[in-house]
């Protein structure tokens, strides 16, 4: 609703025909738990379409993981081993969010250790950042200069 500026009342009156993303339905179908109080009913239906929302709790609708099997797949998909299980279990749990996450790694490396501002604005010019790379380890990174 934020990004596209709409209201609830634009919602109610257009939500039948607007494309809502998959985390506005994992939220809504309850993938996340419940909250206090329930989502509004009309908004819910509009978004789930012709879907039921749980009204349990959400790990009950998950199927069991055969690691050995989720190895493989992970490996077919991204042409690497999983580091650990934790990002076996980030691609699992979040299957787009992690491609696209992998896909800006291999493209850009690691770029956790920058500041966010660097991150989301980039440098400007003469401005410096120190990144740290592990233990006893920190760079310095200056926009020196930018051509053509």
């Amino acid at each position: 609703m934020t990004s596209n500026d709409l209201t609830v009342e634009d919602v109610l009156r257009r939500g039948a025909k607007l494309d809502f993303p998959d985390s506005v339905k994992n939220l809504m179908r309850g993938d996340l738990g419940q909250i206090e109080g329930g989502f509004n009913t009309e908004v819910q239906k509009l978004v789930l379409k012709d879907e039921k929302p749980y009204t349990d709790r959400p790990n009950a609708h998950l199927t069991p993981i055969n690691w050995d099997d989720a190895r493989k797949e992970y490996t077919e998909q991204f042409g690497a081993q999983p580091a650990d299980d934790k990002q076996l279990l980030s691609y699992l749990l979040y299957p787009k969010v992690y491609a696209d996450y992998f896909a800006h790694d291999e493209a850009y490396g690691q770029v956790a250790n920058l500041p966010s501002n660097a991150f989301f604005y980039g440098l400007k010019p003469n401005e410096e950042v120190l990144v740290r790379l592990g233990a006893g380890k920190t760079i310095t990174i200056k926009y020196l200069n930018v051509t053509e």
